[in-house]
């Protein structure tokens, strides 16, 4: 994740926390598809497993708003741009 600009820290094991560059929301939002919904096996492979996420929900919560928030800028700016 370090080539999309994504850091994971955790000095707690309670509190972990996540940043992520904007210009790189994107690019994650794909990486997540692509590991997650897209799943193949095979050695090479690393993807999300749904033994290793447990709660799906849980674990996608931290990304949500910072996904919506991108995506809510893209079709404002779409649109935006469709009407100037």
């Amino acid at each position: 994740t370090k080539d999309l600009g994504v850091v994971l820290e955790s000095f707690d094991d309670n509190d972990l926390s996540l940043e992520v560059k904007f210009r790189n929301i994107g690019s994650l939002i794909v990486v997540i598809r692509n590991r997650f919904f897209h799943f193949k096996t095979g050695g090479w492979q690393h993807n999300i497993k749904l033994t290793d996420i447990g709660n799906t929900d849980e674990y996608f919560e931290i990304f949500n708003e910072s996904f919506a928030s991108f995506l809510s800028i893209i079709v404002l700016r779409s649109i935006s741009y469709r009407y100037s």
